[in-house]
Order: C-alpha cells, then structure tokens, then sequence
C-alpha cells in the first residue's frame, strides 16, 4: 500500500435519537475527537478530513442469498441445519457458530432495521465524496466495513463479557488502553471506588466509555492498523456480500472461506 492516511476515522451506529458516535485517531493513536450527532453532523466532520481512512461498524451491503446456495452450505463446516441460517450473510454464520455476537443482515432492503439503513446511507455518502473501498493503491481516502465485536475479540484472544455491562465495557476499555490508544485508563475506575461511594451508588462511570463510543474507538483503531500495519489486519466474507475487515487472528484465521476473493466464483451481484 503506498498511501497512508492523516488521521482514522471510526463510526458506530445504534438504534437512538442520536443514532452516530463518530471518533477520530492520529498517527500517534491519540483520540483527537469524540463526538454524536446525526447523519449530516457526520458528513460534515468527515469533511474536515481529506486524508482519512473511515471504518464503519455497521454492514455495507445486505446478504446476497449465498446461504440458500446448496453449493455454499456443502463448503461450511459444520454445514448449516437444513431450512436455518438462510437469511444472513455467510461470514456472520461464521462468526455467530464461534460464539461472536454479530447482526444478522437481512436479503431484503425492507427488511433491515433503521440504523442498518443509516449505515448504508452512509457507505453511499462516502462513496460520492470519494471514499474507495480498503484497500486501494492510491485514494488517500477510503473506506472499510468492520464489525466491533470482531475485533475486539481478535484483539482480546479471548471470550468477552455483555457489552452493555460495567465489567463489559472496562474489559473493552482495558483491551483498547493496552493497544496503545490515547484513551482513559480504566483502572482509574477501581481507584475512585470507595466504600462511601459504593454505599450510595456514586460510582465513576465517567471514567468508562460508553458501548457505543467504544465501537466507535475499535472502529478507529482497526482503521489505523489497516493503514499503518497493514499484515496486522484481515479480510473476512465474500466480496458479493461485503467484507469485513479485523484485527488478525489464530481463531479467525481458521474461519472456512477464503479472504480477498470471490470465495465461489459467483459473478458480481448487483447492490
């Protein structure tokens, strides 16, 4: 790759009022923003980015029925139950069998919840502004799926907690604060406990991110590695379907389809 961007760009996107977290990172890994907004809030900041690698976690592209091809299902290992796992795309029945809470992304646009549908606003706005897909030669400006929960458990090498608890997200704080990134350290958590505090539930929640803004983070990062280290990250699912791109792992690496190709030869299926 000849082309490294300026500054990383992660975006997480949930089902709220406010439905985008939107975080950037330097060369240096210092989070230099950390922000929610709407979808013109986003546009608009990533404007102010000419030369940006931008990770989106959330799905690209709905699933192109690949897991109702006889011929797909046979390649699985173990292969799917007959008449289940249809209506997802074949990396997230991948991920899902190896214990990885992951969407499901349906066939039919209809049928995808709303913040699906931002994201895919999304991956089309940073299309006309001349975003390339990851990874590309020469754009200093590109773009790349990637799913939160994966690389956090590429970068953890291990079984994760709930996300939407306490120990959760200090466990995710912890594995981004031990990559290097220029975030809060989560022991400070543990230090500010006191006996009073715990006695009238005035816990520091302040000094722990947010779910969503910790998607947000792991989003960055993983864009960092893609531009910085680039043997450290991986491709995962079918290019039909849109892939992901993660942190590199023994487990993930043992995934059954192959990377940066069409895994079964299919021709291009139009969006």
């Amino acid at each position: 790759m000849t082309v490294k961007p300026d500054t990383c760009l992660g975006i997480s996107i949930v089902n709220e009022r406010t439905p985008f977290t939107f975080c950037a990172v330097n060369v240096r890994l210092q989070v230099t923003d950390l922000k929610h907004g709407e979808l013109a809030d986003v546009q608009k900041w990533i404007a102010m980015f000419p030369h940006a690698f931008v990770a989106v976690n959330a799905p690209s592209r709905t699933n192109k029925g690949l897991m109702k091809m006889t011929e797909v299902r046979k390649t699985l290992n173990p292969p799917p139950t007959p008449g289940h796992w249809t209506n997802l795309r074949v990396l997230e029945y991948e991920l899902r069998r190896r214990g990885i809470r992951t969407p499901r992304t349906p066939e039919a646009s209809a049928d995808c919840p709303t913040w699906m549908h931002l994201g895919f606003g999304l991956y089309q706005a940073l299309q006309e502004c001349g975003f390339s897909p990851y990874p590309h030669n020469e754009n200093p400006q590109q773009w790349m799926e990637i799913q939160a929960e994966t690389s956090f458990y590429a970068l953890a090498g291990n079984t994760l907690l709930e996300g939407h608890t306490l120990e959760g997200r200090l466990q995710r704080q912890m594995i981004l604060y031990n990559c290097g990134l220029g975030i809060k350290d989560p022991m400070t958590f543990f230090e500010e406990v006191t006996s009073h505090r715990l006695l009238h539930g005035n816990l520091p929640v302040n000094l722990v991110y947010e779910l969503k803004e910790l998607n947000a983070l792991v989003a960055a990062y993983t864009a960092w590695l893609a531009a910085n280290r680039p043997q450290q990250v991986m491709r995962l699912g079918a290019i039909e379907e849109g892939q992901v791109i993660t942190p590199s792992s023994d487990e993930l690496e043992n995934i059954g389809l192959l990377r940066q190709i069409s895994i079964f030869g299919i021709a291009e299926i139009p969006s």
